[in-house]
């Protein structure tokens, strides 16, 4: 009896110590290490913690986006009160996912895209559970998301060391893995927009950079010169290699698509006539060899490349040529799509043989989409931007937007179309993509 007894309490604690041991491994487990699917870790807090920080330490070990989300969670596992409190010694389970389905991070290419774009700073667990849920009733399938904006803002943790000398890095997508994981479980493709020209941060740490102001004194005036500049210079090798690094950088993290703006000249009054070293008349070979050079960076990395064009851009007048350097059919070889921004708010006075386009999105859209369907004759490459925001007069009601659909599918383009909205207000787009899905179709009498 003796000799079972004290085998019986080595055998106890061997189990504990094995037990304890498990326990500490779990806790510092890795998402690529084989245990179990979906696992609880046991975390003893420790001195210092608070339900934030041990939150923080195992959100990337989720499927769960924003930490608050998380704290929720762990709340309700645990039982934990309103005020949050932990203490230390005290066991906590934390829900943890650790085997990733690796298909789901094989990149999505769809053939027509139904989405909309979304302001980086406007992505939070609510609002991606608002889009996830209409689209998976609605049918849509892409998500266009800054990862680089206007201001300069680089929105990813980076590397780039220009972009983290300028301060531009503002890491708002925390985890593009996941970010990306989240979508492709509901077969949404993430587009990453990246804006090229258009670049205050940067114009204003290398102002040698940018456009030299040429402004007629007898005028200055009436033009309206910002306090910093917001543009950097197309013709600057410097800014071409800066942008080209971050394109490739972007395709690292592993989003579907590469999406250009503000690939341009400047049109600001105040900038027409500056100094870019270069001839009016060669600016769309340098728009257009920029464009080839990132189009050489998506094709060797089997993504895809595709520009925003300017409104006005679309008509192709020469004059609007040499202002920006976009020559539709020079850049067109280099874009798997192209995406004319032409939203009817954006124009004024008479276009064609119309006095007025506040009552005319319809006819607009549908003209200008088969204007640039003559232009470059390749109708697949062609998915607009549809205005689904409101400005002025023009209210973009679920009418206003369901005519521009309309436009698109009478111009035969059956690639899709996407909807711009920068303040991420898309209620009136579900309604007028849930009738257009009922069935609820426009009649004859709004082809005007």
């Amino acid at each position: 009896m003796k000799k079972f007894r004290i085998t019986h309490t080595f055998f106890k604690n061997f189990c504990l110590i094995a037990f304890f041991t498990l326990f500490q491994i779990l806790s510092n487990i890795s998402l690529a290490e084989d245990i179990p699917s979906d696992s609880l870790i046991i975390y003893k807090v420790q001195k210092g913690d608070n339900l934030y920080s041990v939150a923080q330490k195992y959100l990337p070990h989720t499927e769960i986006y924003s930490l608050n989300d998380f704290v929720k969670e762990i709340k309700q596992l645990n039982n934990i009160s309103e005020n949050n409190l932990i203490l230390p010694e005290q066991i906590l389970k934390i829900p943890v996912r650790t085997k990733i389905d690796s298909i789901l991070f094989q990149r999505i290419q769809h053939k027509e895209l139904k989405g909309i774009y979304l302001n980086t700073y406007c992505l939070s667990s609510a609002k991606l559970k608002e889009i996830i849920e209409n689209y998976d009733s609605l049918g849509c399938n892409a998500l266009v998301v800054d990862f680089k904006n206007t201001n300069g803002d680089i929105l990813y943790p980076t590397k780039n060391p220009l972009v983290l000398e300028i301060d531009a890095c503002k890491p708002v997508i925390s985890d593009s893995k996941k970010l990306i994981y989240l979508l492709h479980k509901h077969n949404i493709s993430l587009i990453a927009r990246i804006t090229i020209f258009k670049d205050t941060t940067l114009a204003n740490a290398y102002p040698e950079w940018t456009p030299k102001l040429v402004i007629d004194t007898t005028v200055v005036d009436s033009l309206v010169v910002p306090e910093r500049m917001e543009w950097v210079n197309p013709n600057c090798a410097e800014v071409q290699k800066y942008n080209l690094e971050i394109i490739k950088e972007v395709i690292s993290l592993g989003v579907d698509e590469i999406q250009l703006d503000y690939i341009r000249f400047p049109t600001e009054s105040y900038l027409l006539d500056a100094d870019f070293g270069v001839p009016d008349s060669l600016r769309q070979q340098v728009i257009t060899d920029f464009i080839k050079s990132a189009y050489e960076i998506t094709q060797q990395a089997g993504v895809r490349l595709s520009a925003d064009i300017f409104g006005v851009v679309a008509f192709q007048n020469e004059q609007d040529i040499v202002n920006t350097g976009q020559n539709i059919v020079s850049i067109a070889e280099y874009l798997d799509r192209i995406h004319p921004m032409v939203y009817p708010s954006h124009f004024y006075g008479e276009f064609f043989d119309k006095d007025s386009l506040k009552n005319e999105p319809y006819y607009f859209v549908q003209q200008s989409c088969q204007k640039l369907i003559d232009i470059i004759k390749q109708k697949d490459k062609i998915i607009p931007y549809l205005q689904a925001f409101s400005l002025s007069e023009f209210q973009a009601e679920p009418f206003y937007i369901l005519s521009q659909m309309q436009a698109v599918k009478d111009c035969g383009l059956d690639s899709g179309y996407l909807f711009w909205n920068a303040k991420g207000n898309y209620e009136p787009t579900w309604k007028a993509l849930s009738l257009w899905k009922n069935g609820d179709k426009l009649l004859d009498k709004f082809k005007r």
